[in-house]
């Protein structure tokens, strides 16, 4: 990913009192002197988190953001790349109030790490946005009573918490170590589970770049119809140069 000039930046996102309603990528909108046009959504968020800590491989973040105004630089003054990279080196979860950052520590995906005892600080209003680095797997991830089933974790941190909106992001289609691909019927099924948590598949995202000449990093909702939108279990969307086989 190109560097980003993130002097300050300002994340809004809009909503109506009380309002559960699903999160509008387009209405997390960034300042316009920091970020390219056609990344002021979730895209922008992601692709400036990611841009600040240049994780590598398998990881998941969760992050708590302000209702108001509140100042993405600010999260990462309080939460600078050394401490975090420190931590995650030795193993650990990096926890802060409004950010928590985990990577795979076998056997336990990092989505599972991040999620447990998750605690961050949250007020009426705020949004919570979760990220993987692949999507759920269906042989574990999702599967309701299963040891490593992450549903469950999900609605605990949101029950503990006071967020108003929240959002599941992924940005690559899972794919375990000994396979190339997953039938995409295993895939749908992971993410319609997925969406059965507090999440809802309707707040759920395929963060990427596509497979489309000139494409930018643009996130896309993972409902539609009713089922699950295809673009989150394709493959073949993904540019090409960004392709890698994901490590479970």
């Amino acid at each position: 990913m190109a560097g980003l000039c993130l002097k300050t930046v300002t994340l809004v996102f809009f909503l109506s009192a009380g309002s559960l309603a699903a999160v509008d990528q387009n209405t997390l909108a960034v300042d316009q002197n920091t970020l390219a046009a056609n990344q002021d959504t979730l895209a922008g968020l992601i692709l400036a988190v990611k841009d600040r800590y240049l994780i590598k491989g398998m990881f998941s973040l969760a992050l708590s953001i302000q209702s108001k105004n509140q100042n993405l630089e600010q999260i990462f003054k309080d939460n600078p790349v050394n401490k975090v990279t420190d931590q995650l080196s030795k193993g650990l979860v990096y926890r802060g109030k409004r950010l928590a950052v985990a990577k795979v520590k076998k056997p336990e995906h990092a989505e599972l790490r991040l999620l447990t005892n998750l605690s961050l600080v949250s007020k009426k209003g705020d949004l919570l946005v979760i990220y993987s680095y692949a999507s759920s797997c269906s042989t574990s991830c999702t599967v309701i009573n299963g040891p490593y089933n992450i549903i469950k974790k999900i609605n605990n941190v949101i029950d503990k918490g006071n967020w108003s909106k929240y959002a599941f992001v992924f940005e690559k289609v899972f794919s375990p170590k000994n396979k190339t691909h997953i039938e995409k019927c295993f895939l749908r099924k992971a993410l319609k589970d997925l969406g059965t948590s507090r999440i809802t598949l309707a707040n759920i995202f395929r963060c990427y770049v596509p497979n489309k000449a000139n494409s930018s990093f643009q996130c896309t909702s993972c409902s539609s119809d009713g089922g699950v939108t295809e673009a989150c279990i394709d493959y073949e969307q993904e540019c090409l140069k960004e392709c890698c086989r994901i490590e479970s």
